[in-house]
């Protein structure tokens, strides 16, 4: 079953999933982008967190999919040590 087969199937036996979906759309997309480019630099979350001097609590937030949004300052450094 492809991804968007599971989520209607999902949003059908949940009504208030889509809505959920739909918000955390941005945190999500943001997440999966980070998440991607940590793996693609091949570094662990505890590399990234003492390269960057950030928290592992901040790349917790970061590659969470849902959530409140990071500042803009956190996201920069994060993507700075994995390029």
């Amino acid at each position: 079953m492809r991804p968007d087969e599971l989520i209607e199937k999902l949003t059908e036996l949940r009504p208030g999933l889509k809505d959920h979906l739909d918000r955390n759309a941005p945190k999500r997309n943001l997440a999966l982008t980070c998440r991607a480019a940590r793996k693609t630099a091949g570094m662990t979350r505890e590399q990234v967190a003492e390269r960057s001097g950030l928290s592992l609590a901040d790349i917790d937030g970061l590659e969470a999919p849902s959530g409140s949004f990071p500042e803009r300052s956190t996201v920069t450094r994060f993507m700075a040590v994995c390029r």
